[in-house]
């Protein structure tokens, strides 16, 4: 008879903290712990940052010693993952089932909510961290052409020194004056609860000190996936500013910001990775590229071309919205619904199958914040 425990295998992995104490090891403890009280079943879950190695190495090792204890103690370890289920470049020794927390997380933060259609003369970007092509320099590219007028937008200017340099380095055609006027003018937000967070955040180094951890603390994190509803209805679509990986070439995963889009019924335009927008198509969702004027912009490999494509479609789209552009929003809102319902049957599998306490699934996966996965780390 199968019983089975949740453990949490989420550390923030690039923190120079969780490198010295070698958060493998805090793992074997976890799960020798496991086995001594008899659970035969260990559901390791990674659904913050996922399975998106920082150090493909690291990662490797980490498997190979979670696979010698399985075999020592005759075990079974499943991992269950929010992105990047599918490795490019390593053989991972387990079954991983593809659990997208994000979609259930905002589904939970929105679930009591009414939708509404909306009528605007505007389109929403909605942005995060700044130092991305598809941050700064696509809003750059909307501020030359003179499209502010047509849109709502959020940007959260730079704080870190090497962030601060990035975002100038990336416009170097401004002038010092053209660049402040452009940071002043683009200032702007809607998700208070991310600026209240914005000096934790940071791109350009890819490091994290230990005041992350402090991350947990804050609003964004217990429901990082919810903003205000008007913003989308007095806009008319959204142009989605997708998150990268950092590590490694698996771009095959969304995060909240595509599936806030489609929760509040808005059709979008894709400004990320193509890998991400193949993506969301097995999903099978409706990805609205046959009312843009260059359809196939999502597949431009130059990534520069491809934003100038991105702020051309969204022009047209504005000039040249369908109403029969809401059949596929309401097919894809649909298609969300049949997620949902599909990880409902997948939660009764892990009770009925595998033998975990609900208590414990509903603690772990099924929350509308991410400050539950962080695991603290002490020297």
């Amino acid at each position: 008879m199968k019983k089975g425990k949740i453990i949490n295998f989420e550390f923030l992995w690039d923190l120079d903290t969780v490198i010295e104490i070698d958060a493998t090891e805090i793992l074997l403890k976890d799960i020798e712990e496991a086995a001594k009280n008899g659970f035969n079943v260990i559901l390791g879950i990674m659904l913050n940052e996922g399975i998106l190695p920082y150090d493909t190495l690291s990662c490797v090792k980490m498997f190979e010693k979670l696979k010698l204890l399985e075999t020592k103690l005759q075990i079974e370890i499943i991992l269950v993952s929010a992105v990047g289920t599918k490795f490019k470049s390593i053989e991972v020794p387990f079954q991983v089932i593809d659990f997208n927390y994000h979609a259930r997380l905002v589904y939970n933060a929105y679930a009591d909510k009414n939708f509404e259609k909306r009528q605007s003369d505007k389109f929403l970007f909605l942005g995060g961290c700044s130092t991305r092509p598809n941050r700064i320099g696509l809003l750059s590219k909307f501020y030359n052409k003179n499209m502010l007028d047509n849109m709502e937008w959020s940007f959260f200017p730079p704080t870190y020194p090497a962030d601060k340099n990035y975002c100038r380095n990336y416009l170097k055609d401004f002038s010092e004056s053209e660049y402040m006027n452009f940071i002043k003018t683009v200032d702007k937000k809607f998700d208070n609860v991310y600026a209240d967070v914005t000096y934790l955040i940071h791109d350009a180094d890819q490091k994290h000190g230990d005041e992350w951890f402090d991350i947990k603390k804050s609003d964004f994190f217990k429901s990082p996936g919810y903003i205000d509803q008007a913003i989308f209805r007095r806009t008319k679509f959204s142009i989605i500013s997708e998150g990268p990986n950092f590590w490694s070439n698996n771009h095959e995963f969304i995060t909240i910001i595509t599936w806030r889009t489609i929760i509040n019924r808005h059709p979008f335009i894709f400004a990320g990775h193509p890998d991400q927008f193949k993506y969301i198509k097995s999903l099978g969702f409706k990805t609205f590229e046959e009312y843009l004027c260059i359809p196939d912009y999502a597949y431009i490999e130059n990534e520069q071309d491809r934003l100038s494509a991105v702020v051309e479609n969204a022009k047209h789209l504005l000039n040249n919205f369908s109403s029969e552009i809401y059949n596929d929003v309401e097919y894809n809102y649909n298609r969300y619904i049949e997620i949902i319902s599909a990880q409902e049957k997948l939660f009764e599998h892990f009770i009925k199958d595998l033998g975990i306490d609900a208590e414990e699934i509903h603690y772990y996966l099924n929350q509308t914040g991410l400050a539950h996965l962080v695991r603290d780390v002490d020297v």
